[in-house]
């Protein structure tokens, strides 16, 4: 058996996991659907580092802190729609907030 455990041995930024699988830092091999889905599924945690999960939402979706997505404008519509709330913190919210006596607009010229 210790054989064998020689042969896996992780070199730096070299993966001993199939295709479709993520290599966790412990070692360990989960299926890449289950990265940044907030739950840990590699044994230390690391499919869910905010490192590796900070740029996953696509550019129409507000990347929560908790690493979920959400349509990029439920963001500071006053409803909590990120699990952790941070889709309305108040620090983001007030600095992309327009007054109440002005409305701002965009038009589509054709």
């Amino acid at each position: 058996v210790r054989e064998n455990l020689t042969e896996s041995v992780v070199h730096e930024n070299e993966s001993v996991c199939e295709r479709g699988k993520f290599q966790c830092e412990s070692g360990a091999c989960v299926d890449s659907h289950l990265v940044c889905d907030q739950r840990a599924d590699c044994p230390d945690g690391s499919d869910e580092a905010s490192a590796i999960c900070k740029g996953f939402c696509d550019k129409r979706e507000f990347a929560c802190d908790d690493h979920s997505c959400i349509p990029i404008d439920l963001r500071c519509d006053g409803n909590f729609d990120c699990s952790d709330g941070s889709d309305e913190r108040e620090d983001f919210c007030n600095l992309n907030k327009t007054s109440e006596y002005f409305t701002c607009c965009t038009y589509d010229r054709q």
